[in-house]
C-alpha cells in the first residue's frame, strides 16, 4: 500500500473520532433543583459555556466544581444532543441550632467549634462535616472518661428547604478508675508508685480531693510523672513498654495495666564539655562538674541546662542550640555526659507584637515591656516584660513567641500573647440586717478605664450607720518613667451612736493626691499630701458626756475589769457603783463644763473627748507617704511571690488634729506542687497611730478589726480593746448585780440600779443583755491581723476554672490594742488591752472571680473569744481578692 493511500486512511479515521467527540458544540445547559441559588451565578462557576463543543473531560470537571461549592447533596449530568441537564438538590439552609443536655462543654464553646466548621445559622447543611464534628465531639468525652457518651442529631425539615438542628447531648457519667497495675517493678512498691500520680484507684470516703475519674489527659501526665521518678532515682534506661486500658461491661469502670522495665540504675562518670563560645566555658564548667560522680538524676540535668540557656540568652543568642549526648557503659552502670553547646547567631529585636488585646490599648501594654525594639534579644528582659503585664491584674495568662524574619540573618519578631479578662465591674444592692437594718451600696470599678491602663472607682454606701462616697482616679502613667498619680475624693458622714463604737455622729469629706515613684526594681516609693474637713453636730456633744464624766464625784474613780476574766469561765464580782445617785442627769455636765474642761497630766487619755470635739471643726493636712514591693506572678490569683506596703501619714503643724499614723500590709505566696494546684499563703497586717502634742485622736482614724477583711467568724468591726456597757431604762433590768455566772449570757450592768428586788428573785431572774445593756466599743490604736491559709484545689470543680475559683482553709489570728488609754478613769470601763489576748478562728474560704467582681465567701469558727463578741460565722466579701 503506497503512503499516500495510508496518509489518506489516517486523515479520514482522525476526522471521524473528532467529528464524534468534539464537533457538537453546547447550544443550552439547563439546571434542575435550584432554590435559593441564581442559575446566573452558577453558569459563571462552571467550566462548560454554551457554544463549546461537548467534551467528556470538561463535564466531569463540572461535577467535581460544583461539589467543591459545598451547596449540594446531590450532582448529575446528561447530555441530550446539544443540549446540557444539570440536575442538583440543593442543601437545606440552617434555620435554628439547639443544645440539649450539654454541661461538660459550654454552649459557647460547642458554637465556636461549629462556626469554625461554617455550621451555624444561615448557612447549608453540610452532613459529611457534621458527622465529622460528632466523631470529634465522641473523642473529647471519651478522653476525659465519659465512654457512655451519646450524642443524637434530629434534623427537622422546614419549609422552603430550611432545617432545624436539634443536638441531644447524653454525657453519662466518668468511667472511674477501679484497678492500676504495674507489671515490671522491682525496686518500688505499687503504692509508692501510684503515689506520684494524679490519677488513683482508691480514694478515702473523707478525701473529696483526690480523683478517680479517668481522663486520658491527666494519664499522660502521670505516665510522665512515672518516667521523670524512676530518671530521678538513677534508672536512665528506664521504659513503659505497654499500657492497656479495658473496660468493665457496661463501661463504668476502667482498668489500667502498665508494663514497664525498669533497668539498673546508673552513675554518671565524667561530664564532657563542648561549647564554640569560650566566654561561657568557665562559668558553664562550674554548672556541670558538681554532678560527675553522682547518680544519675533527669532533673539536676535539665537545671544545668536551664541555667545554660539563661547564662547565653541575655546576649542575644536567642537560639541556642544545646544537645546532651550520654555514652552508656552497660558493664560499670556508669553514664559519660557530653555537653555540646553552639550558643549560634546573635540575634536582634525587629519588631515587637501585641496579640489577644481586644480592650487594652497596645501602648499599655508596651510601656510594660522591658524588651526594646532595636537591641538585642535579652531572654530576661521579655520574662520580666511577662512577670509585670500579669502584676498589672488584666490578663488571665501572658505568653512570648519570637520568629526570624526571612530576609534577614540576625533579627527577629517578638510577639507578646496576652488573654485578657473582665477588668470592670458595676454592683448594686439592696440589704437589709437584724443590726444594721436597710442598706443601699452602689460600685462601680474600672482597673482598665477604656483600655487606658488608668483606675475609676466610684463607692456609696448608705445605711443605718450613716453615707460613704468615694471616688478613686489613678493615672499610672501621669510622668514619664512610670510615676503615677492618684486622687481620693471623698465624702462620709458616719451615726456611730447606731454601730458597735463611740456614739458620736461625724461629718467629714476631703481629697488625697498620692505620687508613685518607681526607685527600683520591684519597688515604688509613694508620696503625697491630704486635706480634709472633720465636723460634728451638735448632738455628737450629748454622746459624748458618758464618756468625760465631769463632776463633782469625778475623783471617786474605780477599777477597770480586765478582760481577761471575761476570757476565763471564773465568776466576777461587779460592785454598785455611784449607788447615790437618783437619775443619770447628774452625771452629765453641762456644754461649757465640756468645752472649758482641761485633764491634768495624770489624767491625759487618747480618747479625750473634749479636745476631740474642738478639733473636728476645722481642716487637716497631712503629708502620705509609702513605699511598696511587688513580686507577684499576677494581679488576680497570685500563686507566688510577695507583696508588702508600707505606708504612713502625719499632719503638719497648723493642723486642728495631730497625730502620726503607720500601716504595713505583706502577703507571702509559695506554691508545694508543680502545678500550683496546693499554694501557701501567709499575710499580716500592722497598724499604729499615735498623738502628737498630748491630743485626742480623731475616731476616724482609730483601728477596729474583726469580719470578712481581717478576722473572720466575728462581726465586722466588733473587736474592740476598751468597752463600755450603758445600761438601758428598762423597767425589767432594774435589779441588783450579784455574783454572775459567765456561762450563761448574763453581763454585769456599768451603772447601779435604782431600784432594788427581793434577794430570792435575784438568783433566779436571768438577764438579757442585749435587751438591757447597750455595748459601746471604743477601737485602739495598735492593730495586729495575720492569716495563714493553705489554698487547695476546688472540690468539684474542673482544672481549667481553677484562675477565677480558689478554695482555702485558714486560720485567723490578731487583735486591737489601746496602748495610751487611761483605765484608771472615772467611768467603768473594760480593759482589753493586754498583749496576751489574740483573737483567733478557722475556717474554710471559696474566692470566686466573678463578672461582677472578686467575690469572697468564707465559714469560720471562732477558737478564741470573749463571750461577749458578736459571732457572724457566715461571710460574703465583694471587693476583696487573694
Amino acid at each position: 500500500m503506497s503512503i499516500r493511500r495510508i496518509s489518506t486512511y489516517l486523515i479520514l479515521y482522525f476526522s471521524i473520532i473528532i467529528n464524534a467527540s468534539g464537533t457538537e458544540k453546547i447550544k443550552n445547559i439547563i439546571f434542575q433543583g435550584l432554590l435559593r441559588i441564581n442559575v446566573n451565578t452558577m453558569l459563571t462557576k462552571i467550566p462548560i459555556k454554551i457554544g463549546d463543543h461537548i467534551i467528556d473531560a470538561k463535564i466531569k470537571l463540572t461535577t467535581k466544581v460544583l461539589a467543591n461549592t459545598n451547596n449540594f447533596d446531590d450532582i448529575k449530568i446528561f447530555k441530550n444532543k446539544n443540549i446540557i441537564l444539570i440536575k442538583v438538590k440543593e442543601r437545606p439552609l440552617i434555620s435554628n441550632i439547639t443544645f440539649i443536655g450539654n454541661h461538660t462543654i459550654k454552649k459557647d464553646d460547642i458554637k465556636s467549634i461549629f462556626d469554625k466548621n461554617n455550621i451555624y445559622i444561615g448557612t447549608m447543611l453540610n452532613k459529611h462535616v457534621l458527622h465529622t464534628i460528632k466523631n470529634n465531639l465522641e473523642e473529647f468525652y471519651y478522653s476525659i472518661g465519659k465512654y457512655n457518651f451519646h450524642l443524637k442529631i434530629i434534623i427537622n425539615p422546614l419549609p422552603y428547604n430550611r432545617v432545624n438542628l436539634k443536638f441531644i447531648f447524653n454525657e453519662g457519667n466518668n468511667s472511674k478508675i477501679k484497678q492500676i497495675n504495674i507489671i515490671g517493678n522491682k525496686h518500688f512498691s505499687l503504692n509508692t508508685l501510684t503515689k506520684v500520680f494524679q490519677l488513683h484507684q482508691k480514694v478515702p470516703w473523707w478525701n473529696i480531693l483526690q480523683n478517680r475519674n479517668y481522663q486520658k489527659k491527666i494519664l499522660l501526665e502521670d505516665l510522665n510523672a512515672l518516667n521523670l521518678f524512676y530518671m530521678a532515682h538513677g534508672y536512665a534506661k528506664f521504659k513503659i513498654n505497654a499500657m492497656n486500658l479495658n473496660l468493665s461491661p457496661d463501661k463504668k469502670d476502667i482498668y489500667i495495666t502498665l508494663n514497664i522495665n525498669e533497668g539498673d540504675q546508673y552513675k554518671i562518670e565524667n561530664v564532657i564539655l563542648n561549647c564554640n563560645n569560650s566566654d561561657f566555658t568557665k562559668t558553664i564548667h562550674n554548672y556541670i562538674k558538681n554532678i560527675a560522680g553522682k547518680l544519675y538524676n533527669i532533673n539536676d540535668i535539665k537545671n544545668i541546662e536551664n541555667k545554660i540557656k539563661q547564662l547565653i540568652s541575655p546576649f542575644g543568642y536567642a537560639y541556642p542550640n544545646i544537645e546532651i549526648h550520654q555514652d552508656t557503659d552497660d558493664v560499670n552502670k556508669s553514664i559519660i555526659l557530653t555537653f555540646n553547646i553552639d550558643v549560634g547567631q546573635r540575634y536582634y529585636i525587629h519588631n515587637v507584637f501585641i496579640q489577644g488585646n481586644e480592650y487594652t490599648k497596645d501602648v499599655v501594654i508596651r510601656r510594660q515591656i522591658e524588651q526594646m525594639e532595636g537591641s538585642l534579644f535579652d531572654i530576661n528582659s521579655v520574662e520580666k516584660s511577662k512577670e509585670s503585664l500579669m502584676r498589672s491584674g488584666y490578663y488571665n495568662g501572658v505568653e512570648f513567641q519570637t520568629k526570624k524574619i526571612s530576609n534577614s540573618l540576625n533579627q527577629v519578631d517578638l510577639i507578646f500573647i496576652v488573654d485578657e479578662h473582665n477588668n470592670g465591674s458595676i454592683n448594686a444592692g439592696v440589704g437589709y440586717g437584724a443590726d444594721s437594718g436597710l442598706s443601699f451600696t452602689f460600685d462601680a470599678s474600672q482597673n482598665n478605664w477604656f483600655g487606658t491602663g488608668k483606675t475609676v472607682n466610684l463607692n456609696f454606701r448608705k445605711g443605718l450607720y450613716g453615707t460613704q462616697v468615694e471616688l478613686f482616679l489613678s493615672d499610672p502613667y501621669f510622668l514619664d518613667y512610670n510615676i503615677s498619680l492618684s486622687t481620693r475624693l471623698y465624702y462620709k458622714r458616719i451615726q456611730s451612736n447606731k454601730a458597735n463604737n463611740v456614739d458620736i455622729s461625724t461629718e467629714s469629706y476631703g481629697i488625697d493626691l498620692t505620687t508613685s515613684i518607681p526607685i527600683f526594681n520591684k519597688n515604688i516609693l509613694n508620696i503625697g499630701i491630704g486635706i480634709s474637713n472633720n465636723n460634728e453636730d451638735d448632738n455628737s456633744l450629748q454622746s459624748l458626756k458618758l464618756f468625760t464624766n465631769v463632776n463633782k464625784q469625778a475623783n471617786n474613780s474605780t477599777e477597770s475589769i480586765d478582760k481577761k476574766q471575761l476570757f476565763s469561765d471564773k465568776k466576777i464580782h461587779q460592785n454598785n457603783i455611784n449607788s447615790s445617785l437618783n437619775s443619770l442627769d447628774e452625771i452629765y455636765p453641762k456644754r461649757e463644763d465640756l468645752l472649758s474642761y482641761k485633764k491634768t497630766k495624770s489624767q491625759k487619755s487618747i480618747l479625750d473627748f473634749s479636745n476631740l470635739f474642738s478639733s473636728w471643726k476645722l481642716n487637716d493636712y497631712t503629708i502620705n507617704y509609702g513605699w511598696e514591693y511587688n513580686s507577684l506572678d499576677r494581679g488576680f490569683f497570685p500563686s507566688k511571690g510577695a507583696f508588702m506596703n508600707f505606708s504612713g501619714r502625719v499632719t503638719l503643724p497648723f493642723s486642728h488634729n495631730h497625730f502620726f499614723k503607720m500601716e504595713l500590709l505583706y502577703q507571702y505566696y509559695l506554691p508545694l506542687d508543680h502545678y500550683k494546684k496546693w499554694i501557701f499563703t501567709f499575710r499580716s497586717t500592722l497598724g499604729y497611730i499615735h498623738p502628737l502634742k498630748d491630743q485626742a485622736l480623731p475616731l476616724h482614724e482609730i483601728f477596729y478589726t474583726g469580719g470578712g477583711t481581717s478576722i473572720r467568724g466575728f462581726r465586722n468591726n466588733a473587736i474592740n480593746v476598751v468597752e463600755k456597757d450603758l445600761k438601758i431604762n428598762n423597767p425589767e433590768c432594774n435589779i441588783i448585780d450579784t455574783d454572775i455566772d459567765l456561762s450563761s449570757n448574763i453581763i454585769p450592768s456599768m451603772l447601779s440600779a435604782t431600784k432594788q428586788m427581793p434577794l430570792s428573785k435575784q438568783t433566779k431572774h436571768k438577764i438579757d443583755y442585749d435587751k438591757c445593756f447597750k455595748h459601746i466599743a471604743l477601737g485602739g490604736n495598735a492593730l495586729l491581723n495575720s492569716t495563714i491559709e493553705l489554698i487547695t484545689p476546688t472540690p468539684f470543680i474542673n482544672d481549667q476554672y481553677s484562675d477565677v475559683i480558689r478554695t482555702s482553709v485558714f486560720i485567723d489570728v490578731g487583735n486591737v490594742w489601746h496602748v495610751n488609754f487611761n483605765f484608771n478613769s472615772q467611768e467603768k470601763f473594760l480593759n482589753y488591752s493586754s498583749a496576751k489576748q489574740i483573737y483567733a478562728s478557722a475556717g474554710v474560704s471559696l474566692q470566686w472571680l466573678s463578672p461582677i467582681g472578686p467575690i469572697t465567701i468564707s465559714y469560720a469558727i471562732p477558737l478564741v473569744k470573749c463571750m461577749k463578741d458578736k459571732i457572724e460565722r457566715f461571710q460574703l466579701v465583694i471587693g476583696k481578692n487573694w
